[in-house]
């Protein structure tokens, strides 16, 4: 979720229900019996904790494995036959770029 758009909201709780409006799907059937259960007092934790909800989302329906995702994407890293470069020489920029972003995310899994 973009951070500007969650600073317009002035509680967690908004924050949820703004981040739960985007769901579709077996994401939103996940927590659809949480959000349906009427037993006062029975709201889930993550109802009112923006980074509870997060975590449970990200768990459930992040990555499994981020490292080995990130590894193949560079192991099958490749330049289409429509792209060219200067001189041969020279790595591609854009293939570079994408080594140094699945390179962080491979840094920030470790």
């Amino acid at each position: 979720m973009h951070q500007s758009l969650l600073q317009a909201f002035h509680s967690d709780t908004q924050k949820v229900g703004f981040a739960l409006s985007f769901l579709k799907g077996i994401a939103l059937a996940w927590f659809e019996p949480d959000l349906l259960d009427a037993t006062p007092g029975a709201d889930p934790a993550w109802a009112d904790d923006y980074s509870e909800f997060v975590i449970k989302l990200t768990t459930n329906f992040g990555p499994h494995d981020p490292v080995g995702d990130a590894e193949h994407q560079l192991d099958n890293l490749l330049m289409k036959d429509s792209s060219c470069i200067n001189n041969q020489n020279q790595p591609s920029v854009l293939l570079l770029i994408q080594a140094i972003f699945i390179w962080r995310i491979l840094l920030q899994a470790v």
